[in-house]
């Protein structure tokens, strides 16, 4: 048994190989609306700073990850953009719990711009958001401190599928009464990180009942090529141009002019039209798409790389076919097939249209490929987090046996010595189990019968 961490852009992780030896799982902020006035981000939904370099750590690591957001709407009309912008980020993310609704002050003096809602009103905004993720197959929970969720937010207001999955904030004893699906104990000073982060445990089962959300290499390809033989200037040429400009926010808020280079502007459009800019970054520059597809760990410069349909090939001109080619890219399209030794491509801005190509593959001029994680070859599933718990015996050490102690609630070290030996004898004693001090599948589900998470 491992551990679970949350993450956000205040963590730093030092070493995701160790960090993947530790975690069972690991929960990263994937945004939040600015709450404090004077600062850049107030009332800007921002995706975390870090988002993106950890959420590639725990996808090349093999970490099971889930995200939380830290909304602050004082509106309904905020709820919902709120709610809008995290369904258009989740697409595509294969999450092993329940999107998480941070609900907290953000100020200690309730500064915060929703800070110092009603009760009546916060909980309608979480209620607008939560709802509308259900209503997109995706499943949802609220975290907060006990006291919090007892004064602040009436939890019975909302869906009893966010309420099962409640993630509960308390210290250094868990006292709270109402549904805990996870809980948040405490911090932990890792070696692979530079200061402590905060650990959770799962105590019980979240409720995860989805539809699995696909993103198909056919898809995106059959759009890209209704858009063949489109020429710069013309009406189909400005509605390419038009999609990416409505994007909110816009990419270092830049927008497109109808006379600028649009060869990334067609591939981010494409992507827009599509509904995956979860697995498909959007800029209107090369370098800056290259850049974003290494924060989503979604780059691939490898000369032994295959490409397969639906990638996206980025080319250098100045490349001069010897060694590897490193240098700032120009152009970018979607490989449309690959047979044998060649692919073809479709690119926006080829020659003033919208037209394919035809390159061999690791030829020259190619500077690498972004690889969108599609889900058309995953297999479908319902998504839920299995903890495996380990037998325990004499000497044993670790959170597994951390979890055991708080279980059966004795005092917490970690170690099972012969004091916790004594005290897990006398527990099965009084609850009908074999009294030899070994724990094992037995003795857990009954433990955890007794907690009542499990009949």
């Amino acid at each position: 048994m491992g551990y679970i961490v949350d993450l956000s852009e205040h963590n730093t992780v030092t070493d995701w190989t160790a960090a993947a030896k530790d975690l069972d799982a690991a929960i990263l902020r994937i945004g939040y609306r600015g709450s404090i006035e004077g600062r850049a981000a107030y009332k800007k939904i921002t995706e975390d700073g870090k988002f993106r370099s950890h959420l590639a750590g725990c996808r090349k690591y093999g970490i099971p990850y889930a995200v939380y957001y830290f909304p602050t709407p004082v509106t309904d009309a905020e709820a919902a953009e709120e709610a809008t912008w995290l369904v258009n980020r989740i697409r595509g993310l294969d999450l092993c719990m329940p999107v998480f609704i941070d609900s907290e002050n953000v100020q200690t003096d309730r500064s915060g711009r929703a800070d110092k809602l009603s009760r009546k009103d916060r909980t309608r905004l979480l209620k607008v958001i939560t709802d509308r993720l259900l209503a997109e197959g995706i499943p949802c929970g609220v975290y907060s401190y006990t006291s919090w969720l007892q004064n602040n937010v009436d939890l019975s207001a909302l869906d009893p599928r966010v309420v099962k999955n409640t993630w509960v904030a308390q210290t250094p004893k868990l006292t709270y009464k109402g549904a805990c699906a996870m809980w948040q104990y405490g911090k932990k000073k890792f070696p692979w990180t530079t200061a402590p982060v905060d650990v959770d445990r799962i105590m019980g089962t979240f409720d995860m009942e989805v539809k699995k959300m696909t993103y198909s290499r056919d898809t995106i390809i059959e759009k890209a090529r209704s858009y063949l033989g489109v020429t710069e200037g013309s009406a189909r040429h400005k509605e390419i141009v038009d999609r990416y400009n409505a994007k909110k926010p816009l990419p270092r808020g830049y927008a497109v002019k109808y006379t600028d280079a649009w060869c990334a502007t067609f591939v981010s459009a494409i992507a827009i039209m599509c509904g995956y800019t979860s697995v498909i970054p959007t800029e209107c520059g090369c370098p800056q798409m290259i850049a974003l597809a290494k924060g989503m760990g979604i780059w691939q410069e490898s000369d032994t790389y295959r490409p397969q349909k639906g990638d996206i090939i980025l080319y250098d001109w100045q490349d001069t076919g010897t060694g590897d080619n490193t240098g700032v890219p120009d152009h970018i399209g979607f490989v449309e097939s690959v047979s044998g030794n060649q692919m073809t491509i479709i690119e926006g801005n080829y020659n003033g249209r919208v037209q394919e190509r035809k390159l061999s593959i690791n030829g020259r001029y190619i500077r690498g490929f972004i690889t969108p994680k599609y889900t058309d070859e995953m297999v479908k599933k319902t998504v839920q987090l299995t903890i495996t718990l380990p037998e325990i015996h004499l000497g044993d050490k670790g959170e597994h046996v951390r979890f055991w102690q708080w279980l059966i609630g004795i005092v917490e070290t970690g170690i099972y010595d012969e004091a916790a030996q004594a005290e897990t004898r006398k527990w099965q004693n009084a609850n009908g189990k074999k009294v030899d001090g070994w724990i094992g599948k037995g003795c857990w589900s009954k433990a955890m019968q007794v907690k009542g998470w499990v009949k």
